[in-house]
């Protein structure tokens, strides 16, 4: 009886032995464990204060540039002179020389459209310094998309809902107004979507791999499809831009044939009725239109043709600004226009936004001290302006 007591004390020993080896391995992998989360954890934390420390050097050098601006307190010309000599020195504060356009509001200046304050820095020389940050941004395709090459933004002016053409994926992605995906639009013909345009439920795209022009429901269904690679009437050839009209309850669709130098004018049913300035613009690359007249961006004269609605060219603005080249287009890729009539050009060498005024004079370049990089589209919705980059990740940004 003894010797089974013993015998059965020795394996309970050798039992809590073995419990007791285990737990010192168990303890030993969370203590390692945890020491790699920890080594993790600082070097996570070492990037973000490298990152920290990058942008509290840009804010300092933005602050020391807007300091220096605001010192300037000489007269008008010399004034000029100043401001300019500091942008040709790489500053990044545009200045503004237009009061015409900005709202005097209790010794500030107040310019809705950019949500921006602006302090008067003489009272002898009206010029005023815009602070061009977003009032949003947001990245919709970082999180859940990983190849995606984002072409055009577009959105409608009724719904708030955006639409951006992807190459890579061969759609077109909508997004709610705060950024949240709802569907993507595509088809199997469908290769190289770039212009878009979405209204009245539907969503219009061109190609320009299959030089073709879509036309969907907003649900995705395919309504039409016409065009197809040519330089006859109803044919196109590389159409970078497209735009709708309705006129007297028909819809006119406007799309810039790029490589044809030309305008092509389609009706609903996609038959060509009409073709604008044909062989007159060397490379139209995108078009806009008012009530009265068409605007098309002219990548070749780098400025914006205008044309009434009979199709006879009445004016060209936006052209080389003068003997400062901040204004100055140099690869004009897309435009829009606001409800003033102002002009809002997307310069893709400068990776900036250059706002003329309705006359196309020269108002201020937008290029958010340059924490955005290379801009693809641009469009205005509402009194807002959005910015579509691909920063790293691809990024809209709202004015």
């Amino acid at each position: 009886m003894e010797q089974n007591l013993d015998a059965k004390l020795q394996l309970i020993e050798e039992t809590f032995a073995i419990c007791r080896q285990d737990i010192d391995t168990k303890c030993d992998e969370l203590h390692n464990a945890i020491e790699v989360l920890r080594q993790n954890l600082i070097m996570k934390l070492k990037l973000e204060l490298k990152h920290a420390r990058v942008k509290l050097v840009k804010r300092r050098k933005r602050a020391d540039t807007i300091n220096e601006i605001e010192r300037v307190s000489s007269p008008r010309d010399s004034f000029r002179m100043e401001v300019e000599s500091l942008l040709l020195r790489g500053k990044s504060d545009i200045l503004v020389d237009k009061p015409c356009i900005l709202q005097i509001k209790w010794n500030k200046i107040e310019w809705p459209k950019f949500n921006t304050l602006a302090t008067i820095t003489t009272e002898h020389a009206p010029y005023y310094r815009l602070k061009n940050r977003p009032i949003n941004s947001f990245a919709p395709f970082s999180s859940t998309f990983l190849n995606v090459v984002p072409e055009k933004i577009a959105i409608d002016s009724e719904t708030k809902y955006l639409a951006i053409t992807d190459s890579e994926q061969a759609g077109v992605h909508i997004f709610t107004p705060d950024g949240q995906q709802t569907h993507i639009i595509n088809h199997t013909s469908m290769k190289g979507p770039y212009g878009v345009f979405i209204a009245r439920g539907k969503v219009y795209v061109t190609d320009i791999k299959t030089d073709f022009v879509y036309i969907f429901e907003f649900s995705g269904r395919l309504l039409k499809r016409f065009g197809g690679k040519g330089s006859t009437p109803h044919k196109l050839d590389n159409p970078t831009a497209i735009c709708v009209q309705w006129e007297g309850g028909f819809e006119h669709i406007y799309v810039c044939d790029t490589n044809n130098d030309g305008v092509s004018i389609f009706n609903s049913n996609g038959a060509c009725f009409r073709r604008l300035a044909y062989k007159l613009l060397n490379k139209p690359v995108d078009i806009k239109i008012d009530k009265s007249n068409i605007y098309v961006l002219h990548y070749a004269e780098k400025c914006v043709c205008v044309f009434d609605k009979k199709g006879t060219m009445i004016d060209k603005v936006c052209t080389n600004y003068g003997p400062s080249p901040v204004g100055d287009l140099v690869t004009p890729k897309c435009f829009d226009l606001d409800e003033e009539g102002n002009f809002y050009i997307l310069d893709q060498a400068s990776d900036s936004v250059k706002v003329f005024d309705r006359k196309g004079n020269w108002v201020h370049s937008l290029d958010n001290a340059g924490e955005f990089m290379e801009c693809v589209s641009v469009t205005v919705a509402a009194g807002d302006l959005y910015i579509l980059s691909r920063q790293g990740v691809n990024a809209v940004h709202k004015y």
